[in-house]
């Protein structure tokens, strides 16, 4: 900060408080408002502690968890109401699909599967972000993505442009992928041999109709 004569002097800032306050979940931009320094300067105070930054996507995180219901429906819907109608960068793309992980709600059917697959001690990423696109199940590791296909949103045209261009992404990343369809009642999975072993489990999961017979689905 600078002085009236517009001579720049150290601030001194109580820096474990700073500390104590950004892990226990402050943000960098509130504490600078909050002791009136740049952003640079409580960066620069935590650095000197050794204590490790939030990332943006572990920041969008924080703040979505701290927030009421009532605070989460009103970001995505002004979120909405400002990019109506607006077309998006590629870099503004690729965040939304960040973002998406942490605001997404899982449907019936990815709740179903994400319970099951925790039975045979799976535990895949959902809506894991890759360049623009969500999937809905990831194995990043072994680059592996299962996607759960259903409803009448599935079959329209813009989905399926969309779904081509996210398999080309994959495809170009050496991703594989696994989709499983669900039509009127009847399950398929789709696949050129990936994951076999994960196949397997799939085939006991949509094979069984006691499992989903609250969806009035059975395996075809």
């Amino acid at each position: 900060m600078r002085d009236a004569k517009g001579r720049y002097i150290q601030k001194e800032l109580p820096n474990r408080e700073i500390a104590e306050f950004y892990l226990t979940g402050t943000s960098i931009n509130k504490l600078a408002k909050a002791y009136a320094v740049s952003r640079t300067a409580i960066t620069q105070r935590l650095e000197a502690m050794k204590i490790n930054t939030r990332t943006q996507s572990e920041s969008e995180f924080l703040k979505w968890q701290q927030m009421t219901p009532e605070q989460r429906e009103k970001q995505v819907q002004a979120a909405h109401n400002i990019n109506l109608g607006r077309k998006h960068s590629l870099s503004e793309r690729k965040q939304a699909a960040v973002t998406r992980q942490f605001t997404h709600i899982l449907s019936d059917n990815e709740i179903k599967f994400k319970q099951l697959f925790a039975e045979f001690d799976l535990f895949p990423v959902t809506e894991f972000p890759l360049g623009i696109y969500n999937l809905d199940f990831a194995f990043p590791v072994s680059k592996l993505a299962i996607e759960i296909d259903g409803g009448n949103w599935h079959s329209s045209e813009l989905k399926s442009r969309y779904d081509t261009g996210k398999e080309v992404l994959l495809s170009k990343q050496g991703w594989r992928i696994i989709r499983v369809k669900i039509n009127r009642g009847a399950i398929t999975i789709t696949t050129k041999g990936e994951g076999a072993d994960l196949i397997k489990i799939l085939n006991v999961i949509c094979s069984d109709p006691t499992l989903w017979r609250e969806n009035g689905m059975v395996s075809s």
